[in-house]
C-alpha cells in the first residue's frame, strides 16, 4: 500500500493520566504521523476534561475502580460510544489496547458494525492483584477477552511470556511478537556532565537508586519499603529517588534517605536516569515497563524481580540483575551501582528497542489486515 493510511488508536486512557500503554502510544501516533500517516487516537479524557484537539479525542468516561482497588477500567456512556464511532467511521484501521478494557470492546463492536478492520495489541497476561480479583480476572481473560480476541483481524503481544500466559488459558489464537519501543534520540547514555548536572539537583548523594513507578502494588512498592532501609544503613550516602504517584505513596513516610519527586513528565525521566547508578523495579504482571527499557537506553544497570516479563526479555541482557524471593536485595543494589558504565547496555537496549523498528512493524500489519479477508 503506497497511501498514507487514517489510523484510529483507541486506549483506556492518554496523558496526562500515566502508564505504560498511554506512554507507547504517544511514541506510536508520533511515529505514524512522522511517517506521514494520519492518525485519531481516542481515550478517557480523566484526568483532563473532555474535548478534541490536534489527533487527539478525550471522551467522558466513569472510571470507579482505579481509586478503590487501582485498577484502571473506564466505561464509557452512549453519547461517548458516538463520538467513538464518528472517528472510527473515517479510519482505515482501528488500534486497540488490551483484550478485557471497556473500551477496547466498544471500539471492536463499532469497528466491526462499520466494515473496519481490527488489531489488538495485548500488553499484559495476568496480572496478580489477589483474592477474588484474581479469579474474576482470570474469567474475564477466558470469556470476553477470548471473544475479544477472536473478533479482531490482528493480535499482537509485546512480549513473548503474554502470548505463552494466553495459549496456557487455551487461548490459541495466533499473537505477532512487537515489543515495544523507546525513543533513543531521548533515551541514551548522559555525558559526563550531564550525569554531574543531574545528581546536582538531588543535593549530590553519593549514590542514587531510582525507582520510578505509578505507586500501586503490582509495581512492588512494599518490596522497595521493607528493603531499602537495610540498603541505606549499609550504605551511608546513598539515596532512593522516588519518580510516582499513587495510592501507596504514604508507604514511604519515614523511610531513611528517600528523595520523593512526585509523577515527574516524560521530558524530566532522562535526566533522572542520568543521575541514576541503577534503576530499580521489583514489580510483578508486567507486560514489560518501559521505565526499563529507557533506563537501559541510558547505559543504567537494572535491578528487577524474577517476574515473567523480565526472565522473558531480560535474561542474560547485560547489566541486568533478576532477583528471586530472598535474595540479596543490598548486594545486588550494591553490585550494580559499582558495575563499570562501558556503553555495552546502552547498545543491547538499542539494537532490540528503536522507534522506527515498532512503527514500522506496525505499519506492515495494518497493510496486511487492510488486505487480506479477516482472521479467525
Amino acid at each position: 500500500m503506497t497511501r498514507p493510511l487514517w489510523v484510529t488508536v483507541v486506549s483506556n486512557f492518554m496523558p496526562p493520566h500515566a502508564g505504560g500503554i498511554e506512554t507507547m502510544a504517544v511514541l506510536l501516533c508520533d511515529g505514524l504521523v512522522e511517517a506521514g500517516h494520519a492518525v485519531r487516537w481516542v481515550a478517557s479524557a480523566e484526568p483532563a476534561p473532555p474535548g478534541r484537539d490536534d489527533h487527539v479525542t478525550r471522551l467522558p468516561a466513569w472510571n470507579p475502580l482505579e481509586a478503590r482497588i487501582h485498577v484502571p477500567l473506564p466505561i464509557w456512556g452512549p453519547r461517548a460510544v458516538a463520538r467513538l464511532a464518528a472517528e472510527v467511521r473515517t479510519a482505515d484501521v482501528v488500534h486497540v489496547h488490551e483484550c478485557v478494557s471497556v473500551t477496547s470492546w466498544d471500539a471492536i463492536a463499532v469497528a466491526k458494525a462499520l466494515g473496519k478492520p481490527v488489531v489488538l495489541t495485548q500488553h499484559v497476561g495476568f496480572v496478580p492483584y489477589g483474592g477474588a480479583l484474581d479469579r474474576v480476572q482470570r474469567l474475564a481473560y477466558r470469556t470476553v477477552g477470548r471473544v475479544a480476541l477472536s473478533r479482531v483481524d490482528a493480535r499482537v503481544a509485546v512480549s513473548p511470556h503474554v502470548a505463552a500466559w494466553f495459549a496456557e488459558q487455551g487461548i490459541t489464537a495466533p499473537f505477532e511478537l512487537v515489543p515495544n519501543a523507546r525513543d533513543e534520540r531521548l533515551y541514551r547514555p548522559a555525558t559526563p556532565e550531564a550525569r554531574a548536572a543531574a545528581r546536582a539537583t538531588l543535593g549530590n548523594p553519593e549514590r542514587v537508586v531510582l525507582f520510578a513507578a505509578r505507586l500501586v502494588p503490582k509495581k512492588g512498592v512494599d518490596t522497595v519499603v521493607a528493603a531499602w532501609p537495610e540498603v541505606a544503613r549499609r550504605n551511608p550516602g546513598w539515596r532512593l529517588v522516588v519518580a510516582g504517584a499513587g495510592p501507596l505513596a504514604d508507604r514511604f513516610a519515614g523511610v531513611p534517605a528517600t528523595r520523593m519527586l512526585g509523577q515527574q513528565p516524560q521530558e524530566a525521566m532522562p535526566a533522572l536516569f542520568a543521575a541514576a547508578d541503577a534503576y530499580w523495579l521489583p514489580s510483578r504482571g508486567e507486560g514489560f515497563p518501559l521505565t526499563v527499557q529507557e533506563a537501559m537506553l541510558c547505559d543504567v544497570p537494572v535491578v528487577v524481580s524474577d517476574d515473567p516479563s523480565f526472565r522473558a526479555n531480560l535474561d542474560g541482557a547485560p547489566g541486568v540483575t533478576i532477583l528471586g524471593p530472598g535474595s540479596d536485595v543490598a548486594g545486588a543494589l550494591e553490585a550494580a551501582v559499582r558495575a563499570p558504565r562501558d556503553g555495552h547496555v546502552a547498545a543491547w537496549a538499542a539494537s532490540r528497542w528503536a522507534r522506527a523498528t515498532m512503527v514500522g512493524r506496525y505499519v506492515g500489519i495494518y497493510e496486511r489486515v487492510l488486505g487480506t479477508p479477516r482472521a479467525t
